[in-house]
């Protein structure tokens, strides 16, 4: 696209989730590369969507309701002026009677089931079987090819004050789950892998990334583990995030939103899951990066992720490791 791009909305998922949120950062990140010059304009219903502005990847957010008075939004469009409008939100027929009504811009988005081609001058499909965050820099490839989609995360990388680089090695673990107990492998599980891994490799660490709502782990973690065999980080930034997570022989983690950052690392991924209120194989395509660096282990078929055994875990994280270290 050659037009000389001087104001760019987007409207974003209406999704609250942290790992939601994080999923978008490389879209951003990629749109702010391609056109530095532009003002970036996030249209959202959810104030979540802040942590972008947090980063400097747009210049402002505009919340609003969702549903009939999402109406409103069409004067304040008109006076926007944009000249590119990308929709990141397909399943909204409203958002995309607002974009086919709003002159001028040329507009960028999905077409699916509930999506139309002829809202957009140019639109791909919307592919649940395509990691998330893959699938938002692919509209993205559509005005410019793009090599590098998460140079965000290097960025990240390059921005963290932690030096775990020059530690013992070490084994990093994402016990949370903001979505429910459904989704989490379990704080038991997580301490019994780590003791069949100290008792393997006695000169390994464990690194515990740690949310707010996991605050209650320490108490156990510090009780459970010898002492020096571990490390907590809670609510680290996401910056510790990738660095702890670049350097790790491998990372292990339930479904979570801070495991977003360690599978964009390019490094060793161990995903955990169940069937519990999901489909785990459909789920894992759309929330998990597929790549020569990540494996996932799957309960039985209808079976909790709390029916997996830390053996199970332990057999594919040996062999990583005696890979690694030789």
């Amino acid at each position: 696209m050659e037009k000389n791009i001087k104001k760019i909305i987007v409207f974003a998922p209406n999704k609250k989730f942290f790992g939601h949120i994080i999923l978008q950062l490389p879209f951003y990140s990629l749109l702010k590369e391609l056109y530095p010059k532009a003002i970036i304009i996030i249209y959202s219903p959810v104030k979540e969507i802040a942590l972008v502005k947090k980063f400097k990847l747009c210049h402002n957010v505009v919340h609003y309701r969702k549903g009939i008075k999402e109406f409103s939004l069409l004067p304040k469009l008109f006076s926007e002026k944009a000249d590119l409008i990308i929709n990141i939100r397909p399943y909204s027929l409203l958002i995309q009677l607002l974009i086919l009504l709003t002159p001028r811009a040329y507009k960028l988005g999905y077409h699916s089931a509930a999506g139309s081609k002829l809202v957009y001058h140019k639109s791909i499909k919307y592919d649940t079987k395509i990691y998330k965050a893959d699938l938002y820099v692919n509209l993205i490839k559509q005005l410019k090819k793009i090599e590098q989609p998460y140079s965000f995360i290097q960025n990240l990388k390059n921005d963290s004050s932690l030096n775990f680089d020059n530690m013992n090695k070490y084994i990093c673990v994402f016990p949370g789950g903001g979505e429910g107990e459904h989704k989490k492998w379990g704080i038991d599980h997580f301490i019994s892998l780590s003791k069949n891994i100290l008792k393997i490799f006695d000169f390994l660490k464990i690194v515990f990334i740690l949310g707010p709502s996991e605050e209650s782990y320490k108490e156990i973690i510090n009780k459970e583990l010898p002492e020096n065999s571990y490390y907590i980080l809670s609510s680290p930034s996401l910056n510790d995030i990738a660095n702890v997570s670049q350097f790790s022989l491998v990372n292990i983690a339930n479904d979570c939103g801070p495991a977003h950052i360690a599978q964009m690392c390019d490094n060793n991924y161990i995903g955990i899951w169940g069937w519990e209120k999901q489909h785990p194989v459909c789920r894992i395509l759309e929330w998990t990066r597929i790549s020569n660096f990540s494996l996932h282990i799957i309960a039985e078929r209808n079976m909790s992720i709390k029916t997996i055994s830390p053996e199970r875990v332990l057999n594919i994280v040996r062999g990583i490791v005696l890979g690694k270290i030789g």
